[in-house]
Parts: C-alpha cells; structure tokens; sequence
C-alpha cells in the first residue's frame, strides 16, 4: 500500500528507508527483512515519478551519499546486472459467477498487464527506462538521467577495478541466477567485508537477446544525442557520464572528439570547464 503514496518526496523517502534496511549490518540476522524491503526498493524502479526512479537507481548502485566505499560501489554494479525484479502477483476478485481472476485496471489490457507482472533483470528495465528519460524536453530530466549514468560509471569502474571478472558484459542478461535472495547474501557479503567474494553467474537458464554490452551500446547512442542540449550544464553532466562510462579498452578516439569541440567553446564557464577536468582526472589517474 505504502507504494501508492501520492507524495512524491515521501516515496522518495521510501527508496532510502528501503535502501538503509536493506543494507543493514544490524540486520544480518533476519535476512527476510532485509530481502522485503529490497523487493519494495527494486519495485521502486517501476514508480510513475522520474524523480523517485532515480533516486531507487542511485541506492541500487550504492550511491547513497558522500561516503560510500568502493566495495558498496562494486557491488551495486553486480546488483544492477544480476538482480532480477520479482512483482508480487495480483490480488484475485471474484466475478459475479464466483470464479476468481486476476485484478487488473479496467483500461489495462491483458498484454500490458502481463508485461508489467513478469520478472525483467533489473539492468534491462534501468536501461530502457534512462533511454526514455533521455528523450524528454526537460532540462531538468536531462541533467539528473546523465548524472545517473555517470554514478553508473562510477559503480561500474569500482567493480572491475576490484576484481569482479566474472562479470561478462557479453553474456544474456537472462543468464544469470533468478535467486534474488541468495544473490543478495552474498552481494551483502561482499559490499560489507574487505575483500571480494566473487559470484558465479549460472549460464544455462533461458536464453535471450539482450546483453549488458548491447543495453550499454544502446542506452550510450541516447546519451552522446543529449551533448547538443542548449544547456551547457546538462552538456557538463552529459560529457562527465560519458568520461565515467569510457572503458579503458574501448577506444578513446571519440571520447577525445566530443570533449576537444565542446572545450574549444570560449562561451564554456570556467567552473564548469574545471569539473569537467577533474572529472578526467578522477576517472583515469588509477586506470580504473
């Protein structure tokens, strides 16, 4: 029920109160609370509210405030890339004949209905979603879907700089184990102790199309489209998405092309110009 507050800062809230529980040491010993509360954050992704979709993203990926380690970086990433979205099913009415059925909205129809109720990885659903965040005519929503992506970056270098290799960005994104709770076990494992226990993805479920490299691919086409924004600080967050989702074995060719023409802009504020370069320098002084 508390899904359907109307307050759109309370729901926002919500996806704290859900990430903080969820990750709580305090808890270790009732794991079924813990894994409540992270069904209800990961439900959390579905809400009508950008706002609210954001905020459920950046706790996924362990971005939660100033002080986050690396670890919890890590292991957000593994999370978004593993994790697998359950709904809970349907309540069901009964009809005038007595016979029970499923109870969907009246304008909802039956496909629709199916679609929204079956279990998605939770990086297909993220993906298509910032694709769609990135079409919008708001500035606003431009600005705070580049810099999700951008703490996507920052939580995806922190897993491959600690080691995370069996993360393969090539593989099905419907490979992996549908065993949320088990999953999150160790992800709590992981994100909580000071070294890194590695997961093994389980490669013989149902097979499917989409790959994390084709959804990053995919999603990163959207982004690049948004650096000719007429707002040179949506472009400033757009261009340091990009630097954080730059993979040192792709090649930096087109990377240094769209910063190169942006920065031979004298109309480019000098503050903005600065958090660009730091950016630069905060992504590869590690070659993370």
């Amino acid at each position: 029920d508390v899904l359907h507050l109307h307050d759109v800062l309370a729901r926002v809230v919500l996806v704290r109160l859900c990430h903080t529980i969820s990750r709580a040491r305090a808890l270790d010993e009732r794991p079924d609370i813990k894994s409540q509360f992270n069904s209800v954050l990961y439900q959390l992704l579905l809400d009508p509210s950008e706002r609210v979709f954001f905020e459920a993203v950046l706790c996924v990926l362990g971005k939660f405030d100033g002080a986050e380690r690396t670890e919890e970086r890590a292991a957000g990433w593994y999370r978004l890339t593993r994790e697998i979205l359950k709904l809970p099913e349907a309540p069901s009415v009964k009809d005038s004949n007595g016979e029970s059925k499923d109870a969907v909205p009246p304008k909802a129809s039956k496909d629709n209905s199916r679609k929204t109720r079956r279990s998605q990885p939770l990086i297909k659903l993220v993906m298509r979603r910032l694709e769609s965040s990135f079409r919008s005519f708001s500035r606003p929503v431009l600005h705070a879907a580049a810099r999700v992506v951008q703490e996507m970056g920052k939580s995806r270098a922190a897993a491959f700089a600690l080691g995370l290799q069996d993360i393969d960005e090539a593989a099905h994104v419907n490979t992996f184990s549908e065993n949320g709770d088990s999953v999150s076990s160790d992800l709590n494992e992981l994100s909580q102790s000071e070294g890194i226990r590695r997961v093994s993805s389980i490669s013989n479920g149902i097979g499917g199309k989409d790959t994390i490299v084709g959804l990053l691919a995919s999603l990163m086409e959207v982004v690049r489209t948004t650096i000719a924004c007429e707002c040179v600080y949506v472009r400033t967050m757009v261009i340091k998405a990009l630097i954080w989702m730059q993979s040192p074995h792709e090649s930096f060719d087109e990377l240094e092309s769209i910063i190169a023409s942006e920065l031979s802009d004298p109309a480019w504020p000098a503050t903005l110009l600065n958090d660009i370069l730091l950016t630069l320098h905060a992504r590869f002084k590690d070659n993370l």
